[in-house]
């Protein structure tokens, strides 16, 4: 209550003494001005994110960045800040899931990843609790999400560079039971098999984290088996690390194309062509959607699909 209110409501009151009335209104005062330097929840408005990554990584993967840069200016925009937890383990992501969703300050989480079976979504559902994901849910449902066309995106990757007469080509995925890389290697073994190509296992790996390590150790795995004419990856750094993997061999360059569009691509040399996914439009989407849900007890719409455009950089500008 402010302190103009309390003293609309003591001058009705004309048995309190006027010291008690003076009294009453200055602490009114203080009270009222702690609570605007120091929110309470009463007036304290949060979104709670839950990342599935390390503290390293969130610091040095653009991905995250761009998407909690994007998250942060909308939801300041209109009033809410932004809480963070991060971890790549599933307890530990749900243990920060359930702190945000049963505090009094955190109004609606955002998931940043989704994974095959999601005990996180699984439990928001159950409880109610208002969120958004970014990324293709197994069952849609009732859930708000934002993505890319991930399908579509290496569909047209994998065409393209069967046009440019690439054969054998290699996938490097990230962690198997996130949806996206699903969707991608979908994508990736529709367009071979539209071509009447084959799909060798062998041709097909994970990486368990998005770095340029694993993507070399990846495609290393590969190249003793196999040796591929053009390279898709799931992620910038996993591509990166997959070029360095060729080097370290001495291998001729061949296509490589990766998703994101970071400036590691671009500073790459020879540049590594690269999916630009809008990582900040994710994010703005995926907070808009929720902050709806939060003020009007529904979304605009139930999910949005961010377009991705290719951006063709060195060796695979020209044919294999």
């Amino acid at each position: 209550m402010s302190a103009s209110t309390v003293s609309r409501t003591l001058h009705n009151h004309p048995r309190i003494s006027e010291e008690t009335k003076r009294r009453v209104i200055e602490a009114a005062e203080v009270l009222n001005y702690r609570s605007a330097l120091y929110p309470g929840s009463q007036t304290l408005k949060a979104l709670g994110l839950i990342l599935p990554t390390s503290a390293e990584d969130l610091l040095m993967h653009p991905f995250f960045t761009q998407v909690i840069r994007g998250i942060s200016t909308f939801a300041q925009a209109r009033g809410y800040f932004t809480m963070y937890g991060f971890s790549r383990e599933e307890e530990e992501k749900l243990r920060f899931l359930k702190q945000y969703a049963f505090s009094d300050v955190v109004q609606g989480l955002i998931l940043m990843a989704v994974y095959q079976n999601d005990r996180c979504i699984q439990f928001l559902s159950e409880h109610k609790v208002p969120f958004t994901v970014i990324g293709r849910p197994e069952t849609p449902g009732n859930v708000l999400w934002v993505d890319n066309d991930n399908f579509h995106a290496m569909y047209d990757v994998v065409n393209l560079l069967i046009e440019n007469g690439a054969r054998r080509i290699a996938f490097v995925g990230g962690p198997a039971e996130m949806n996206v890389t699903r969707d991608r290697l979908e994508g990736y073994r529709m367009a071979l098999l539209n071509r009447g190509l084959e799909q060798s296992d062998d041709l097909i790996t994970h990486a368990d984290e998005f770095s340029e390590p694993a993507g070399c150790r990846a495609l290393e795995r590969i190249l003793t088996f196999e040796s591929p004419d053009a390279v898709v990856a799931t992620d910038d750094f996993l591509g990166l690390g997959a070029l360095l993997a060729l080097s370290d061999r001495h291998l001729d360059p061949i296509p490589c194309v990766g998703f994101n569009n970071s400036a590691q691509a671009r500073q790459q040399d020879p540049g590594l062509s690269s999916v630009e996914i809008h990582p900040d439009r994710l994010g703005q989407a995926a907070a808009r959607l929720l902050i709806e849900r939060i003020e009007y007890g529904r979304a605009s719409e139930s999910h949005v699909i961010v377009p991705t455009r290719f951006v063709a950089r060195a060796i695979t500008q020209h044919p294999v």
